[in-house]
């Protein structure tokens, strides 16, 4: 995959990183930590401290109580590790982001192509994509490039808002219908 002005795809940008792959079990052991508490707490700690920055990526209160509030991950999205555990990354919450799963997905990808034939203990130094701050959106992050450009109003930035409100919660209620 071929890059321009080191951003990808989607205006992630990318950071150069030491990927090195440690053993399985620290691997597996730094997994378990993170599924036995360490995502339960960063998500709690994002509907404590970050609660308008949800709202504004499309979320409602609501949502954000009955499940971010409760350690859980609202439908659509998930938590990435910037740096992978295979390569290295840690359960540290600036290692963490709230994201969409399609971008998640995106990520992954684009990683897994350069690192998926690396085995225990080889190391590259590599460029990936690394999504800045603890919340990640597309959307919001392409907003904040053209605001530079033009200053978003209040009244621009309220419907910007309630469109991505409308958008996720329409999403919610298909996927439990199905």
């Amino acid at each position: 995959m071929s890059l321009k002005n080191n951003q990808t795809l989607k205006n992630i940008p990318l950071k150069k990183v030491t990927f090195l792959v440690p053993s399985e079990s620290s691997r597996h052991h730094t997994r378990i930590r993170y599924e036995k508490d360490i995502r339960k707490n960063f998500l709690q700690h994002l509907a404590k401290n970050h609660r308008n920055k949800l709202i504004e990526v499309g979320l409602w209160d609501n949502l954000i109580d009955r499940t971010l509030a409760k350690g859980k991950t609202p439908p659509g999205w998930g938590i990435h590790h910037k740096i992978p555990l295979h390569g290295g990354g840690t359960n540290d919450f600036d290692n963490l982001i709230f994201i969409k799963f399609i971008d998640h997905f995106q990520i992954h990808r684009y990683i897994d192509n350069i690192t998926g034939e690396m085995h225990e203990g080889q190391s590259l130094e590599l460029e990936i994509p690394f999504p800045e701050n603890e919340i990640f959106s597309v959307e919001n992050h392409s907003i904040t490039t053209i605001e530079k450009a033009h200053k978003e109003t209040e009244e621009e930035r309220r419907i910007r808002i309630q469109k991505n409100k409308k958008k996720n919660k329409q999403e919610f209620l298909d996927r439990i219908k199905h």
